[in-house]
This record gives C-alpha cells, structure tokens and sequence, in this order.
C-alpha cells in the first residue's frame, strides 16, 4: 500500500503529470507527496489540481521549487482547504511557489 511517495528533483514532465494526477486520484491510500524541486508547469499543475480534487487521504504535499501560476496555485490551496491537507503549511508552500512564479516571469 502506497502511503508516502517522494518525487522531489525528478525533472517531471507532463506525461508524468497527467500519470500521477491519475494516482492521486485514485489512491485510497496515499498520504504523503513530495514534489519540490520538479519545476512543474503549469500544464502540469493543472493536471495536478485536478488530480486532488477527488482525494481524501493526502494530507501534507511539497511543492516548493515549481512553476505554476499564481491562479493554479490558489486552486490547489482551496482544494486543500476541503481536503485533510494540513492548511496552514500548503498556503506558506503555495506561497512560495507563487514568488518562485512571479520571479521567473
């Protein structure tokens, strides 16, 4: 069984994206994910979000050291708020993949 998966510095792309959108999905398990470091896209992001939208047992995510976009980011937060994902750590990390953003725009 699944429950903490690091994926942190592995350079993902979207097709690794879109696979583990489909494993956060679906997992009944997973409640650790570490994506720092990946660079994600906002492509990636995206796919992301939507991934989490149907899970309830992820409860802290890393996502320092990407590049979604501020708007990705404040959808992934509110997703967060009504899932068990420790809140108050997502939006310091969203925040500072936010300034991440900004700074390489």
């Amino acid at each position: 069984v699944l429950q903490d998966l690091n994926l942190s510095c592995n350079a993902l792309d979207h097709e690794s994206a879109q696979q583990l959108g489909f494993i956060v999905n679906s997992s009944a398990s997973l409640q650790t994910l570490d994506l720092s470091g990946n660079v994600l896209s906002e492509d990636a992001g995206r796919v992301l979000r939507d991934g989490l939208q149907q899970n309830r047992t992820l409860t802290s995510m890393d996502l320092r050291l990407n590049q979604i976009s501020v708007d990705t980011a404040a959808a992934i937060d509110e997703i967060c708020k009504t899932n068990k994902l420790d809140a108050q750590r997502m939006r310091r990390e969203i925040f500072e993949a936010q300034q991440a953003a900004q700074f390489n725009k």
